[in-house]
This record gives C-alpha cells, sequence and structure tokens, in this order.
C-alpha cells in the first residue's frame, strides 16, 4: 500500500512539473530611471518626462518559478521596434532577478511615446510606457 501511495505521489508531482502548472513569472518595481547603482535604479522617470539627453533606464524584478527561463526587455516606440534586451533568469530569488536595459534618450525626440514590455518564456506579463514632453 504504501508502494503505491508513493507512486501516486509522484505521479502527481511530475504531472504538475512536465505540464508546467506551477511555473509563473511576476515582475515587481518596473520603472525607467537615468541610473542605475548597486542593482537598483536611482530615481523614478515619471509617466512624463522632460527629454534626456544620456540613457534611459528601464528596471524590473522578476520572481520565477521555474528552474530556467527567458526574460525579455523589448522596447517601441509606437508600432517602431528599438531594441530587446535578453536575459536569462532563475529559480525565485528573495527580492527576484533584478535586470536593467536601456536605449540613448537622445534617440527620442518630444511626443515620443516609448514602451518597455517585459516577456517572461515568450509571455508579456507586463508593460510600461514613457511619454517624452
Amino acid at each position: 500500500m504504501k508502494k503505491v501511495l508513493l507512486f501516486l505521489a509522484v505521479a502527481v508531482v511530475f504531472g504538475l512539473y512536465a505540464s508546467g502548472a506551477s511555473a509563473q513569472s511576476v515582475a515587481e518595481g518596473e520603472r525607467f530611471t537615468t541610473g542605475i547603482s548597486d542593482k537598483n535604479p536611482v530615481d523614478d522617470l515619471q509617466e512624463e518626462t522632460s527629454p534626456i539627453a544620456g540613457p534611459i533606464y528601464f528596471f524590473s524584478a522578476i520572481k520565477n518559478d521555474a528552474d530556467r527561463a527567458k526574460a525579455q526587455h523589448v522596447w517601441t516606440r509606437g508600432e517602431e521596434h528599438l531594441f530587446t534586451a535578453n536575459f536569462n533568469i532563475g529559480r525565485n530569488m528573495k527580492d527576484g532577478w533584478r535586470v536593467n536595459s536601456s536605449i540613448n534618450g537622445a534617440r527620442l525626440k518630444s511626443g515620443d511615446k516609448i514602451s518597455v514590455s517585459v516577456v517572461v518564456d515568450d509571455k508579456v506579463i507586463k508593460v510600461k510606457e514613457l511619454k517624452i514632453k
């Protein structure tokens, strides 16, 4: 009887793992910033900001239940793809995997609206926008 119960428990756990039912990803604390220090954003650009001549960074902390995942920051301006940053992330860390990417703010002009999509294993989990005044 014990062998049957053990077999059933292993089968259920393996079935959940194989189906991916337990794998989830969450992005937290995403923000646009003018810099990164000690893996953290130095400031928080609001949804609308004045033109910036230097880099504009995008920061996110991604918590992941899978052993490994592929994450991306996909930068766009309207329908135009600007840049994709690729990251390999592992299982959850206490505060998540802190990742950042950047573009040159000089590429942007007044009236531009950019967005960054946080993508984990081909699934968009967050989108954040920034408008240049």
